[in-house]
């Protein structure tokens, strides 16, 4: 009895196993900016929105509040390397993000900032 059990209960695992469909994740394409981006009027809003503002305060670097964002993103390799992919966009990229708000056509915003040079406009 306890051998047709154990029987019963491993074809019933394998079966459920073999009907099971794994789909890789894709990452989301990111839509195309065209325009000049402004840091203040396009990147600095999208901290706020995405909820970045609520660890990145001035507790913890960088300090991503209005006014003070800029400053803090530029003034650190780690953040702003416009050389390597080493940038806030990678940091902060949506499909590695804990930022639930943070959509795709913010971090596409977010990508051709650095793109353009990462100005202070």
């Amino acid at each position: 009895m306890k051998k047709s059990f154990i029987h019963i209960f491993l074809l019933t695992a394998v079966l459920f196993l073999w009907g099971c469909e794994y789909t890789a994740f894709e990452a989301e394409a990111l839509p195309e900016v065209s325009e000049e981006v402004s840091f203040a009027n396009d990147v600095e809003p999208i901290f706020n929105d995405a909820g970045c503002t609520d660890c990145h305060n001035g507790g913890q670097s960088p300090d991503l509040t209005t006014g003070n964002a800029y400053n803090s993103l530029t003034g650190n390799a780690e953040y702003i390397d416009l050389n390597s992919d080493n940038n806030i966009y990678n940091v902060a990229a949506p499909e590695n993000s804990h930022y639930k708000n943070y959509t795709a056509e913010q971090a596409a915003l977010v990508q051709a900032w650095l793109e353009q040079g990462a100005p202070n406009n």
